[in-house]
């Protein structure tokens, strides 16, 4: 479930931001790492790179649907 969430996440915020072109994949990633960061520092887990993953891959999937 947390896998799904992320995607969506990176996902609604590439399409909130899909007037700025590809830049959305990068605002959607930087969130991303922003809430890894608060979850390895503030809640002391673990920086999980798959949660990123996830979170690009939706934000690389709102572009590539805008631009079809």
């Amino acid at each position: 479930l947390d896998k799904i969430t992320h995607f969506g996440l990176g996902y609604m915020v590439a399409d909130i931001f899909e007037f700025t072109g590809l830049w959305a994949i990068l605002i959607a990633t930087g969130i991303g790492v922003m809430k890894e960061v608060f979850d390895r520092f503030i809640k002391k887990g673990v920086f999980d790179w798959l949660d990123l993953a996830f979170t690009f891959g939706g934000g690389f999937f709102a572009v590539w649907i805008n631009t079809l």
